[in-house]
């Protein structure tokens, strides 16, 4: 969604039922739901769930991302 001051950002939530236009990707028994508009924004994007440090987080591998904000919570495309 928008968000950030790069343009966007990832929102990850809980998903109980799923919009109608939402796209799904299973891996693995995880399933994500993504809006069918935010496609242009994310297709090709790796997802990948790592340990640093103490941190457990989602890492997101977008190719499609230009630029990033300096604290990396958003991400721009062109």
């Amino acid at each position: 969604k928008q968000s950030g001051c790069a343009g966007f950002g990832y929102v990850m939530d809980l998903v109980k039922q799923p919009e109608e236009d939402d796209l799904q990707f299973s891996y693995y028994g995880a399933t994500l739901f993504v809006p069918l508009q935010a496609m242009p924004f994310i297709d090709g994007t790796e997802v990948d769930y790592v340990r640093e440090g103490l941190n457990q987080i989602f890492k997101f591998n977008n190719p499609k991302a230009q630029h990033a904000c300096g604290c990396g919570e958003s991400f721009g495309v062109e």
